[in-house]
């Protein structure tokens, strides 16, 4: 499926910036997937609220006209007629609309300040029955546009369709209902519905976490063959001492899931396991103790979190698990003075 970008009949210009984020074949442009979607809808003009989301097709009637502020920063202004009224247009930073000329139908979109002004998001001179619908909304970097973004994703799409493969296995494409990774795609960029959006980021979630699936697998057998490391001595029952010292009882996933971590820690093959469950389910407790064994048996032990808040979580949770033994527990967060860090 993969093709370059010149391939793709994507401009020199537009390569250079996809370039710069890391985007170099039509695999990887196609999935830069939208962060949201937008619903385009044209209401009437009469069902206008003031900071309402709006749509409108109308034809300019005024010379637009650009005023430099702070610096680079412009503000063009200019009228625009249709069949309910006549709007007083303002938008910001595009000086090129002032190259618009008189009598141009546009579609603007924008927000709806009262007393018929609008501060447009955007403006095209596609058609507005055109438009109407779901639109995805892509992350913009290094000077693009999402009229670039869509224009590329489109011909990238055109280009390759027809050799778009699909990554999932038949089987089971037939057995979760998943979609063929070209409708998926198509959807993906091009949805008609919400709907159509749900079943694509399906799709396409279901083929990330298998092929995450599969390489974690593949690591974990070639470590089995070639790796092997010396298993930790500790007794199970001095880990379950401590749990028994727990204000609640474990639960018997909870205990089934230390066991399984203690056997990965005495053996000499590396441990891959996950611990799934919703919040508040007892997960800490289970790293708690694996990391108790790890003491038990002369190591040290480390829980790593994503936040400041969550380490200082997780410390308090620690140091209430082990707060029977005697072992050293401290936090480490970026926060700290660089003296308390060493």
């Amino acid at each position: 499926m993969s093709k370059t970008l010149k391939e793709c009949r994507i401009p020199p210009k537009k390569r250079e910036l996809f370039l710069q984020m890391r985007i170099e074949t039509s695999e990887e442009l196609l999935s830069y997937y939208p962060f949201r979607y937008e619903q385009l809808q044209c209401k009437p003009y009469d069902e206008w609220k003031t900071k309402d989301r709006i749509v409108i097709e109308a034809r300019l009637i005024t010379y637009p006209r650009s005023f430099r502020f702070k610096g680079s920063r412009t503000m063009t202004k200019f009228q625009v007629e249709n069949e309910d009224d006549v709007f007083d247009i303002v938008i910001f930073n595009r000086p090129w609309a002032s190259k618009m000329e008189l009598g141009q139908t546009l579609t603007i979109i924008g927000n709806y300040e009262g007393n018929r002004k609008i501060t447009a998001i955007q403006y095209n001179t596609k058609p507005l029955n055109e438009q109407l619908g779901i639109q995805p909304v892509y992350s913009l970097k290094y000077g693009l546009t999402q009229k670039n973004i869509h224009e590329c994703i489109t011909r990238c799409y055109e280009t390759v369709r027809n050799e778009i493969a699909d990554d999932v296995p038949s089987e089971y494409i037939r057995r979760y209902r998943l979609l063929h990774k070209r409708d998926a795609l198509r959807m993906m960029h091009f949805p008609k519905s919400n709907e159509e959006v749900a079943q694509a980021i399906r799709t396409l979630k279901y083929e990330e976490f298998l092929k995450f699936h599969l390489a974690i697998q593949l690591i974990r057998k070639q470590n089995s063959e070639s790796v092997l490391k010396e298993g930790k001595h500790f007794d199970f029952d001095d880990v379950f001492r401590l749990a028994n010292h727990l204000p609640f009882p474990l639960t018997k996933d909870q205990v089934k899931a230390v066991n399984d971590i203690l056997e990965d820690l005495q053996s000499q093959k590396i441990m891959y396991r996950l611990v799934q469950g919703d919040v508040g389910c007892g997960k800490t407790v289970v790293a708690g103790l694996a990391m108790y064994a790890c003491c038990l048996a002369k190591k040290q032990a480390a829980l790593l979190a994503p936040t400041e808040i969550l380490a200082k979580q997780h410390y308090q949770s620690m140091k209430n698990l082990l707060k029977s033994t005697n072992l050293r527990i401290e936090v480490l967060y970026s926060a700290l003075p660089t003296v308390i860090k060493k």
